[in-house]
């Protein structure tokens, strides 16, 4: 069922007028890349819902926490914002004298309204020791996550 309603998806909106209208898909290989996408997200969709209204909720990702990119994140605004893996081994480029990777962490760190989370796995990297001397002394809280969650909760 899903796959014919890709294809009535597709049909409706025209392949040649989605890649006309959107550069990126102009290429092939960019176009088949979201082509396959879409179609894997709506089989998903209506296995998991039960009705098309839920079917149209999943696609749409309603009350689902978005993750993007630094880049897809320009212009936005969110509460708050969490950087999963932001340490010294992953980041590496990362640092005061390197202006654009500096420039793409800002444009990230400054999409949180109210608060923002920094999380790095300590067996496989470490904290970025310039970044932490920078907000520690603000008054950033620094937590230990293995005592976030106890056996006793």
């Amino acid at each position: 069922m899903a796959d014919r309603l890709f294809t009535q998806a597709l049909d409706f909106a025209g392949i040649e007028r989605l890649r006309q209208s959107y550069p990126e898909y102009r290429r092939d290989v960019d176009f088949q890349r979201v082509r396959n996408g879409f179609q894997v997200l709506l089989r998903e969709c209506v296995e998991i819902a039960a009705d098309w209204s839920g079917v149209l909720d999943y696609f749409e990702g309603k009350d689902q926490v978005p993750l993007m990119t630094i880049h897809k994140s320009k212009g936005l605004e969110f509460h708050t914002m969490i950087f999963f893996g932001l340490d010294a081994k992953t980041w590496w480029s990362l640092s005061p004298e390197r202006g654009e990777e500096l420039n793409s962490f800002f444009v990230a760190f400054t999409r949180a309204k109210q608060r923002a989370f920094v999380a790095y796995c300590s067996e496989r990297g470490h904290a970025i020791d310039w970044l932490e001397q920078l907000l520690l002394p603000a008054g950033v809280e620094q937590i230990d996550g293995a005592n976030i969650v106890t056996a006793d909760r």
